[in-house]
């Protein structure tokens, strides 16, 4: 049995165990890991924390059957956008945009990229700044979306 986290395994532990369990101090230290016997007098069985998986081992009259419950946690993934004024500074020079804005409009508007997190909100200011300042003002959608594919950048980082 595979489950994608800690807590989905311990829910088929308890939705497959016989008995309530609890854990052995004793039995865990001298194994190195964690295990919990039942808590009936007349049943023998237990779980095995090994970490990777829990290894439920149930006592019948058949003997003794292992289930092992394989845990593969999904990380939790974290994504951050970034932007600066050097790349929408290129994007501008490629696309030819802020043809019609001075100097100061433009390093205001550079400052703006550099001061800003590249929010929908924010993408948007700077995009209608572009549009403002460039030849047959185009779109603000347009520049919106080739801001967020050329000057964008997503970063990721994974937590185990």
């Amino acid at each position: 049995m595979l489950v994608n986290s800690r807590k989905a395994a311990w829910a088929e532990a308890d939705r497959l165990f016989p008995t309530d369990y609890i854990k052995n101090d004793r039995a865990s230290k001298g194994a190195g890991y964690d295990i919990y016997y039942s808590t009936s007098d007349d049943n023998q069985s237990w779980i095995s924390d090994l970490g990777d998986r829990l290894e439920l081992n149930i006592c019948s009259k058949r003997g003794v059957e292992s289930i092992n419950i394989y845990i593969e946690e999904e990380p939790e993934i974290e994504a951050e956008d970034r932007w600066n004024s050097e790349d929408v500074r290129h994007l501008c020079i490629r696309h030819e945009f802020y043809t019609e804005g001075d100097t100061r409009a433009y390093s205001k508007m550079l400052d703006m990229v550099d001061e800003l997190e590249p929010t929908t909100a924010n993408i948007y200011k700077v995009a209608m700044d572009i549009a403002k300042h460039s030849k047959d003002q185009p779109p603000v959608e347009s520049v919106m979306f080739i801001l967020k594919r050329e000057a964008v950048m997503t970063f990721y980082s994974l937590n185990m």
